[in-house]
């Protein structure tokens, strides 16, 4: 039993990314990203890395734990893939918190924003690599 009918799922679904859109497009309007790269580009890297690199170790920590119970999955390609879902930040609600409070264009939500930003591309970029290496091991 489900709140809502099989065939209004796609079409909820498809409305709620519209807008997502909608609102990281209008965050992106009130933001000037050549004043972020240069006033925080250094420090958002340093956040990004350490908030990349800290809970990606965790992840891999904890997949050596729970590998066994999903043994049908290479191990390599577990280690990335939890590694990335502990790490990723949320930049919608990222946005959407800064957004409310009135911080997009102070200082720290700037640094927030980017280092969020750079966070997102890396981990999409080794989620990438770990269904790269999923589909070449058939697994």
């Amino acid at each position: 039993m489900t709140l809502f009918p099989l065939r209004s799922v796609m079409v909820l679904e498809t409305m709620a990314n519209v807008g997502l859109l909608y609102f990281l497009f209008l965050v992106g309007v009130e933001m000037d990203i050549v004043h972020v790269i240069k006033s925080s580009g250094r420090k958002a890297m340093i956040i990004a890395i350490t908030g990349m690199i800290l809970p990606f170790l965790i992840g891999v920590s904890f997949s050596f734990l729970l590998h066994q119970t999903a043994q049908y999955v290479k191990l390599g390609t577990f280690i990335i893939f939890l590694g990335v879902a502990l790490s990723v930040t949320a930049f919608p609600v990222l946005a959407r918190i800064l957004a409310e409070l009135k911080l997009v264009n102070t200082e720290i939500g700037r640094i927030a924003m980017a280092s969020a930003l750079l966070n997102d591309m890396c981990a999409w970029i080794l989620l990438a690599v770990a269904l790269a290496i999923a589909e070449s091991t058939g697994h």
